[in-house]
């Protein structure tokens, strides 16, 4: 699904909501300029998707047609198969960098003890790639309070050279795919050796 069509499917879904909105709202909601949310919404009524009811002179009010429903269905659809698409491609992705990361380990490891750095939907698809592997999760560094698959979120704060607070561990993977540099760079700030990081 390409950019247009996420915030045209943002913004038949606010219509649907049936809230009572202004083009600045919608485009507030959507995150976009007010001039392309204008633009978006004359091309809706054109195409029949959007009625426009006048309830003042200076007011209106949207209503999604029948049609609307119909487009906002397929783009649901769309965004949808992009989602699976993307955790595919994902699993895919973070799955083979941790079964090269279990074959390099020197011959004769008992243990493979692993630590995530974070704990968003990454690491949830890592997780999920973690049970084909003889890796060892023992514990999770993140920014939030919580649990992570039954293991505490520890804060970023505890981890140090050989260990998660008193819990060692081998290899600490980066379960992120943003700004990796500032995460290097906190990394070395805790003292971290690079050659303990795993990148996905």
């Amino acid at each position: 699904m390409e950019s247009h069509e996420r915030y045209a499917h943002q913004i038949l879904t606010e219509i649907e909501a049936g809230e009572r909105h202004s083009q600045r709202t919608l485009a507030s909601g959507a995150g976009i300029a007010l001039g392309l949310t204008n633009l978006l919404m004359r091309r809706f009524v054109r195409r029949g998707w959007v009625r426009v009811v006048r309830i003042r002179p200076n007011r209106v009010r949207y209503f999604l047609t029948p049609s609307g429903l119909a487009e906002k269905a397929r783009m649901s659809r769309l965004f949808l198969q992009d989602s699976v698409k993307f955790y595919a491609n994902a699993r895919e992705r973070v799955g083979a960098s941790l079964a090269a990361l279990s074959a390099s380990w020197p011959e004769g490891a008992t243990e493979k003890r692993i630590v995530f750095w974070g704990s968003g939907e990454v690491a949830e698809i890592a997780y999920v790639c973690l049970q084909e592997t003889d890796l060892q999760l023992v514990g999770v560094a993140g920014d939030r309070v919580g649990r992570f698959f039954g293991l505490p979120i520890q804060p970023c704060s505890e981890l140090g050279a050989h260990g998660l607070g008193a819990v060692p561990f081998d290899k600490l993977i980066v379960t992120s795919f943003d700004n990796q540099p500032a995460i290097a760079a906190q990394l070395e700030e805790l003292g971290v050796p690079a050659e303990r990081i795993a990148w996905l």
